[in-house]
C-alpha cells in the first residue's frame, strides 16, 4: 500500500524484492499516481486516482510538515 507513485522506482523495487524473497502473489495499493513522472513497469492492481505534476498536500501527504492532518488533498496554484 502506497500513498503516492512519482517515478515507481521504488515500488518497483519493492515489488521485485518480495518477489526474490518468494511471494507468491503480490498486490500494489496506491492512492495517487502521477501521470507523467511515472516510469513504472506495472500498474497498481488498486488505484485511487491519477494526477498531474503538482504537488499535493493533506490526507497524510505533508509538505515539510506541514499539511498532513488536513482532510482533503490540496495543490498549489501556480502564480499567474
Amino acid at each position: 500500500i502506497e500513498d503516492i507513485v512519482d517515478t515507481g522506482l521504488t515500488m518497483q523495487q519493492i515489488m521485485e524484492e518480495l518477489n526474490g524473497l518468494g511471494a507468491r502473489s503480490i498486490e500494489m495499493a496506491v492512492l495517487l499516481k502521477k501521470k507523467k513522472l511515472s516510469q513504472e513497469t506495472s500498474d497498481p492492481k488498486y488505484l485511487g486516482f491519477t494526477i498531474g505534476s503538482e504537488f499535493v498536500v493533506g490526507y497524510g501527504l505533508d509538505f515539510d510538515g506541514y499539511g498532513r492532518n488536513l482532510k482533503d488533498l490540496y495543490h498549489q496554484k501556480s502564480a499567474s
